[in-house]
């Protein structure tokens, strides 16, 4: 449900930026760019654009140690599980088999529902029963918002990047797509508030 709330209010956050007169999407640049103009200044104002960044390059935005996909084996305690998550900062793990095929995920969720809950021990638990084994995946061409749409749907928060041949790239989460859009929406508010004060 805080997935889907936090969605809604990004969401509600860029549909307000878009009805800006002098913000547009990026994919109606083209049609902007053939109307005729009526000022030097409406021009440039005309190009105030809301990036909707793709996957790749959000994640060559994370940090360098995040780029790549931390793993941890299916074999692997709940506890040492949960300690690599506390350690490296994150909220999920991939998990691989002895062959280092990606076969699922864990997250802090999976931990708080099915181990904490359940008075189970997580020294004892292991990573392989508790995980989620049915992965959304997306690659390095989908949106930001194809994401966070994926993300609303599903009520996940973490989604597993793969390349052409299904090999898993890395991560990106609903903190990297907020960041993302709070970036976006940052830039826009610094373009108009320059523009408006050359303009007035």
């Amino acid at each position: 449900r805080s997935v889907n709330m936090l969605s809604s209010r990004i969401f509600t956050v860029g549909r307000r930026l878009m009805c800006t007169p002098a913000v547009t999407r990026s994919f109606a640049s083209a049609s902007v760019a053939s109307a005729p103009a009526q000022s030097e200044q409406a021009d440039e104002a005309s190009f105030v654009v809301f990036k909707d960044h793709d996957v790749g390059s959000i994640l060559r935005d994370k940090p360098m140690q995040l780029q790549q996909p931390l793993t941890i084996s299916q074999d692997s305690s709940v506890f040492d599980c949960v300690s690599r998550m506390v350690t490296s900062k994150i909220g999920a793990l991939l998990v691989t088999d002895d062959k280092g095929k990606t076969v699922g995920m864990i997250s802090e969720r999976d931990y708080m529902g099915k181990v904490i809950l359940k008075g189970k021990s997580s020294k004892d638990a292991r990573v392989k029963d508790i995980m989620t084994r049915r992965l959304v995946t997306v690659t390095p061409d989908h949106s930001a918002r194809e994401c966070m749409e994926l993300m609303s749907a599903g009520n996940f928060r973490h989604l597993p990047v793969v390349d052409e041949s299904g090999s898993t790239m890395g991560v990106v989460s609903i903190g990297d797509m907020v960041k993302n859009v709070l970036d976006d929406h940052k830039e826009t508010l610094e373009y108009l508030k320059d523009y408006t004060n050359r303009t007035y």
